[in-house]
């Protein structure tokens, strides 16, 4: 018997059988974090691997615009200071 989505439910990954063999995988609560593999197992190995990468890259992503915070406060500040009352 062929694994299916229904067979194996989990609430964080969802596998489908590709339509030229093997399997997809997604992460609906990682948009975009999505990954392939042969069998199950390498499409299990691939969606970890892409999960933490989906991960590293948010992260980097939230501290640069975490870093860009008070610059971009000072430059609004420095517009509303220029502009003739």
């Amino acid at each position: 018997m062929t694994p299916k989505q229904t067979e194996r439910p989990s609430p964080f990954i969802v596998f489908h059988e590709a339509e030229e063999g093997g399997y997809w995988v997604e992460i609906p609560s990682m948009p975009g974090c999505v990954s392939e593999g042969d069998t199950l197992d390498e499409a299990r190995k691939n969606i970890v691997e892409a999960a933490e990468c989906w991960l590293m890259a948010t992260l980097d992503m939230e501290l640069y615009i975490r870093r860009l915070k008070p610059a971009a406060k000072r430059r609004a500040a420095r517009r509303r200071a220029s502009v003739p009352a």
